[in-house]
């Protein structure tokens, strides 16, 4: 059997990742000295506190959490496809990359394991984790289905926003913004992932235009969709009505935020991923 490995900045729940089979790696933070895993959305606790900390450092999924997953899978029987966060936006990549090299290299370059860039985060991660494992569940071979998955890859698309540049400032991320932010600081910028990169959309002036922005940059016919916010948020509502009064036939999913994508962006961070229909 294949199974699918993913990092925590998929942001989804306890419940979700066990009824995919989805096997989930925990990114880390440090505030102050003190070590935290991010886990599943809903076994975060209360870190909402935590990001107010100017001492608050994101962790990338070291090589040994990498290898230590790797190996009992493998010694199971399994193959492993790990599908991981950008390598634009994390260095988790690269460690999982190294730690599948060291378990090939222990059944003389059999490949066992098989690492692919998912070229974003969250809710693009998360389609392109269901896509590898309905593709799994039909029999093909690691690497005919890693080669599927990258192909998926380019069906889907990730926009966001966020209330404001802050939250990128402060965790020295701003440089990944490819286009210049500096005219749009005092607006909501809109954001896309692109090639594994942030790259700027432009900017909305007000909620009900953010909200609109983001529903308007949705040009095709989505097959499936998941919004990413705060649950407590009152836009995400307002996004979620928005999205089931355009694409009413579409099936559309919530998840929430992490610590590390909290960080990062900011806990008022909205996203919509979408999959094209083939």
């Amino acid at each position: 059997m294949i199974r699918i490995v993913t990092d925590s900045t998929v942001n989804i729940t306890r419940k979700r990742a066990a009824q995919l089979g989805l096997t989930v790696l925990p990114m880390g933070y440090t505030v102050n000295g003190q070590r935290y895993l991010e886990s599943f959305t809903d076994c975060n606790g209360n870190f909402e506190a935590l990001l107010q900390n100017k001492n608050f450092v994101t962790n990338q999924v070291s090589v040994e959490s990498f290898v230590s997953a790797f190996s009992e899978l493998v010694r199971r029987g399994d193959q492993v496809l790990c599908i991981v966060i950008s390598s634009r936006l994390s260095g988790t990549y690269r460690s999982a990359f190294a730690a599948a090299a060291q378990i090939n290299a222990t059944y003389g370059g059999e490949e066992k394991v098989i690492v692919v860039d998912s070229l974003c985060t969250a809710g693009g991660m998360l389609l392109l984790c269901q896509q590898a494992i309905a593709l799994a569940g039909q029999g093909m071979g690691l690497q005919e289905l890693a080669q599927r998955v990258e192909e998926e890859r380019k069906r889907i698309s990730v926009v966001f926003s966020l209330d404001s540049m802050d939250a990128l400032r402060r965790s020295g991320r701003i440089g990944i913004v490819r286009q210049s932010v500096s005219t749009i600081l005092n607006l909501r910028p809109l954001l896309c992932c692109k090639d594994g990169a942030v790259v700027s959309l432009g900017s909305a002036r007000g909620r009900n235009e953010q909200i609109n922005a983001l529903v308007r940059t949705i040009e095709t016919a989505p097959e499936r969709m998941i919004i990413n916010g705060s649950s407590t948020s009152p836009a995400l509502a307002q996004l979620q009505r928005e999205l089931e009064v355009h694409f009413a036939q579409v099936p559309l999913e919530h998840h929430g935020v992490g610590p590390v994508l909290g960080h990062h962006l900011g806990m008022g961070v909205l996203a919509v991923s979408w999959i094209d229909k083939e």
